[in-house]
C-alpha cells in the first residue's frame, strides 16, 4: 500500500477524496487475504470467514 495518488484519481473536486477508491481496493484485498490474516471471524449463519489483520483491528 502506498500514498502515491494514481493520475486516474487527480478528476476528483475535492483532493480528499482522491484516495478513496485505491484504500477502499486495498481493504479488500486485506479482507480476502488468508495468508497474512491474524484472525479469522465466522459471520452469519453461512458461517461466511472474515479475514482480519490485528494491526488494523487495533487501530
Amino acid at each position: 500500500m502506498g500514498t502515491r495518488v494514481t493520475p486516474s484519481a487527480i478528476h476528483f473536486a475535492d483532493k480528499a477524496l482522491a484516495g478513496v477508491p485505491r484504500l477502499l481496493d486495498d481493504l479488500q484485498r486485506l479482507v480476502e487475504d488468508r495468508e497474512t490474516a491474524d484472525i479469522v471471524f465466522i459471520v452469519g449463519r453461512e458461517e461466511v470467514p472474515i479475514y482480519a489483520h490485528r494491526l488494523i483491528l487495533r487501530a
